[in-house]
């Protein structure tokens, strides 16, 4: 472990206060407003009191126990597995069971009709192992139709690795791998690898492994129909062509350490927040905010605040953070 000294001046006005306490196992978060969220852990929880309070949802019982929720708002949402999808119309009282894609590594619905998904296809019996799919739906995952999916050669080296969706909007979504991503400007029927800027020199740039933390400083936020950030192993970079081209930002320092980042929030263009990788650091490290689109970072130092360990960012006043400790309202004085 190192010890690690803060050089940066803080932002004044901020202070953590606590709303209650998460479930056991609670690993993701997710809020849509400022009372309704859930959380992905041991089974799926619920609240509608803004954290005070959590309901565990009966959950299908499937060939594998991991499986993940996702939610339009507080009524409809959907359940995955690798082997099953189910879809909601009460909040998760009850289940209906639909048809999932083979396999899938992320399922993300849009509306209750449209939703797309990757996955692995098995092709054993081509002796190739397996390759990177990509599928969608437009009658609420009752069918699938596979799309096309960028280019399998990002896939031969071990550095990469099917990652997550992140979608602003209909038409316009990334594909977050280990080291690279794909975008889509027509709601994932087709998706072609981005680029970066000019001038990049890509053997400079630092690598992301797969391993026990490969997924612990690799984010992606797309904000909008052109603007969104991604960040490698504390590289950092953004797009305005909804994500295209990557150009690279200053990377976050505190002294004189480049900080990995764990997750990215932007509310607007200009102003976010990034939680930063405390993996190697004994201090308990602060978030970090921008109100230049990611051209500087200043640390918010919460006097007595634990480290933050995730965030789910509503709006520029309805921010959460949470750590083992609890749950957080991020409150302006």
């Amino acid at each position: 472990m190192r010890w690690l000294l803060l050089l940066c001046t803080t932002v004044a006005g901020a202070s953590l206060q606590e709303v209650g306490k998460l479930p056991e196992y609670c690993y993701k978060v997710q809020f849509l407003s400022g009372e309704f969220g859930w959380c992905n852990g041991v089974g799926i929880q619920v609240t509608v009191d803004g954290g005070r309070s959590w309901n565990s949802l009966p959950v299908p019982k499937v060939r594998y126990e991991d499986v993940r929720a996702g939610f339009l708002n507080p009524q409809q949402g959907w359940l995955a597995s690798y082997t099953h999808l189910f879809w909601t119309n009460d909040g998760g009282s009850t289940w209906e069971e639909r048809m999932s894609p083979p396999g899938p590594v992320e399922v993300r619905f849009l509306t209750p009709d449209v939703g797309v998904a990757t996955a692995w296809l098995d092709l054993a019996k081509e002796r190739r192992g397996f390759i990177p799919a990509a599928f969608r739906t437009r009658d609420g995952g009752r069918s699938w139709i596979r799309q096309s999916y960028g280019n399998r050669e990002i896939y031969q080296d071990l550095r990469d690795g099917l990652g997550w969706l992140e979608f602003a909007d209909l038409e316009h979504g990334l594909s977050v791998e280990l080291n690279a991503t794909l975008f889509t400007h027509d709601g994932g029927r087709t998706w072609k690898k981005s680029r970066y800027c000019p001038g990049i020199d890509k053997r400079r740039m630092r690598q992301a492994w797969i391993g026990s933390d490969m997924w612990g400083s690799t984010s992606a936020q797309l904000l909008d129909a052109e603007y969104g950030w991604w960040t490698v192993e504390g590289d950092l970079f953004r797009t305005t062509d909804g994500g295209e081209t990557w150009c690279k930002l200053p990377p976050i320092r505190l002294g004189k350490d480049l900080m990995r980042i764990r997750e990215l929030h932007f509310v607007n263009r200009t102003s976010g927040w990034a939680v930063l990788n405390g993996m190697g650091f004994s201090a308990e490290l602060p978030i970090t905010e921008t109100q230049d689109g990611g051209q500087s970072w200043k640390p918010i130092k919460l006097a007595g605040g634990p480290g933050i360990y995730g965030m789910s960012v509503v709006s520029e006043s309805v921010i959460f953070v949470w750590n083992n400790e609890g749950l957080y309202r991020l409150i302006r004085d």
